[in-house]
Parts: C-alpha cells; structure tokens; sequence
C-alpha cells in the first residue's frame, strides 16, 4: 500500500461554498459517519480537543482511535477510500469562516494514524470547505473549498490544487467559465476523474461539470441543457448530487412535488420521480444526501410541509433512498425532527443509512 496521500483542493469562487454530495452537519455536535465497500462502519465524533473515531468490521475486531486536536470543530465528514484501506475525517470549523479545514487520516485495517497529527486541506486562509471524499479508486481526496477571488456576471474561476503528501509537492490548475459563481456542486466519484457539477450560464435547469484529472489540470465536461428538465417542470435546480461519473440526480420543486431526475452523462437518458406533498401550496424542501460506496444507491434528506386547514405545517423529515443499478425508487424512511442524514452503505448485507440526532448520538436505519 502507498503511504502517500493525494490531496485535491477545489477552490469556489466569490465566496461561495460548494456543497459535497453528503449531509452537513446541523445538529449541535460535531459528529459524522461513513460507510466502506466491505461493510465497514466509522463513526467520528469532535469532543473538545480530540478527535475520537470508532470503527466496526464485520470480520474483525472493533477499532478505536484517538486524536489529539490543536485547532477544534464544530463539524466533520468521514470518507473510507474504496480499496477499505484508508479512513479520512475533517475537523471543520463551521463558526470562523476563516479557519483551516484539517483532515485526520487513519489505516482502516490497522488501526494506526497515518500521521499523528491532522493535516490542513488548504494553502490558502480564506480557502475552506467540507471534505467531499476519495477520487474514485485512488488514495487521493477531494475538499470543496470556498474563498473570494476574481468574478463577475460573464466570468468566474476556479483553482484545483493538487497537493501530494508527505513530500508536499503542490500543483495548481485554473478552471475559467462563462456565467456567475457556482453555488450548487456535487463532486461525482470516477475510476480516474473527478466531476463537479454547477448551474450553467442563464440556465437555471441548464448543467454543466468540469472534470479533474490526476495531474491536476481541469478542462470543461459534459452538460445538460435546462430544456431537458424544463419539460418536466423544472423552474430552478435545487439539489445536485454527482453518484457516479456518468449518473447525475437533480432535484427541483414544481408546484406542491419535489422531483427527482436521474440523467445518464453518456447515453443523456433521463428518468424522474415525484414526491408530493398535501394541499396547493404544500411543499419539499431537500436538506442533504449521500452517496454508498461503490455508488449503488444514494439518499436525499428532505422535509415536507403539508398545507392544511391551518396552514403550512411540517408534516414529515425523511430519507428517500434511490437505486442506481437499475434506477428506481427503493425506500423512504421517517426521521426524527431533530436527526440528520450523515451516511449510506451496506451493514450486514443491508443496505444502511447513518443517521445523528440533536445530541449527536448515531443510529443505523435499514432501507426496507
């Protein structure tokens, strides 16, 4: 196994914050979870100067592992690598906008850090984002990153640093498109690339992706024009998540439904879901979603408010779960008003969702 690890920084621009295809946390304790390919469980949590991370497997011993911390947080995002070999967490500080994000990376199967102290995901102070994850098969992760520079209506940049550790060799790239700064991105996990989705110019159902590569340069990929979703009633894209480096899902409100769109990058197939809440002026509103491992199935956290005689009330918190292979409506789950979504993946041989509560104590849902 190599010991280096790869780090990729996207740099959002005009101060906007991409947003990772997993639940940010909003519960008051700086908790996450993550799922790997062999059905391992990681549960990380932030308790005032150390970081503490517990791992089960289902062929081997339980892990425990602890982390002293110089810098705190208030939120974190774990990821496995796909081989099982690697689990990275971020501390992230959600308070000072700009405070650096950090990332503990430990041997999953060992039960040893990697370095005995985080590593900061950023060269830059006012460059900061939540952890997105691993890049496909590789060692390498993706942070989303935010910070101010250089945009206006017509133009905006992007900069991909790619940072090689422990040596630290460091390489940065330049992403420039036409159309304002992106607020809505979802890093998509491929064998060998790394895809980011953003609205596209006066588009807004309109896609389009910039794709990384391994020698941190980026270049323009593949788009979807707005009129694709515009048939179905597409008003404004309201939720992005990249499952796979050819899978797609969008989501946006039409009238009292949320619809779901599920778009093939190459064949350009796209298929949809309604989900539909009581009265005229009910509505769905998505608050986060996860992508399992390996990409079989991704979940998306929304609250519905149903329109009754007494007005708009919050009627349910759930969890709807979307297969990829094929493509279909597997589940939907009832949450707790106070959880959040943080994970989804296989437990046993089943199909899994982590979820948090307002104390920040972790329970595991089973898509049935």
């Amino acid at each position: 196994m190599k010991l280096a690890l790869k780090l990729w920084i996207g740099f959002a621009v005009a101060g906007s914050l991409l947003a990772p295809a997993h639940a940010q946390s909003r519960i008051g304790n700086a908790v996450c979870a993550a799922f790997s390919v062999d059905g391992d469980f990681a549960k990380a949590r932030i308790e005032r100067s150390s970081l503490r991370i517990e791992v089960t497997r289902p062929s081997a011993s339980p892990i425990s592992l602890t982390m002293p911390l110089t810098l705190s947080g208030d939120a974190c995002h774990a990821f496995f690598s796909q081989d099982g070999e690697l689990l990275a967490v971020s501390i992230e500080d959600q308070v000072h906008p700009r405070a650096q994000v950090q990332i503990a990376v430990a041997h999953a199967r060992t039960g040893k850090w990697l370095r005995d102290k985080p590593l900061p995901a950023s060269l830059a102070e006012d460059a900061r984002g939540p952890l997105a994850g691993f890049m496909g098969a590789t060692h390498t992760l993706f942070v989303m990153s935010g910070g101010t520079y250089f945009s206006d209506e017509e133009r905006s940049l992007l900069y991909p640093v790619f940072m090689e550790l422990p040596k630290g060799a460091v390489h940065t790239g330049l992403f420039g498109y036409s159309g304002p700064a992106f607020t809505t991105a979802s890093g998509a996990i491929g064998p060998s690339s790394q895809r980011v989705w953003f609205p596209a110019k006066q588009d807004a159902c309109g896609l389009r992706s910039m794709l990384l590569d391994s020698k941190a340069d980026a270049k323009a990929g593949a788009s979807f024009k707005g009129g694709q979703l515009r048939a179905d009633g597409c008003v404004q894209t309201e939720l992005v998540v990249g499952v796979s480096s050819d899978l797609l899902i969008a989501g946006f409100s039409k009238a009292n439904t949320f619809v779901l769109a599920t778009m093939q990058v190459d064949s350009r197939k796209l298929q949809t879901f309604t989900l539909e809440a009581k009265g005229r002026e009910g509505f769905l509103q998505s608050r986060g979603s996860a992508v399992a491992p390996g990409a079989g199935a991704t979940a998306i956290e929304l609250i519905r408010f149903d329109d009754t005689r007494s007005g708009l009330k919050r009627a349910a918190h759930e969890v709807v779960i979307l297969t990829t292979n094929p493509v279909g409506l597997a589940a939907t789950l009832r949450l707790a008003e106070d959880s959040e979504l943080l994970a989804i993946g296989k437990l046993g041989g089943e199909l899994s969702v982590a979820v948090a509560d307002k104390r920040g104590r972790i329970s595991i849902l089973k898509a049935k």
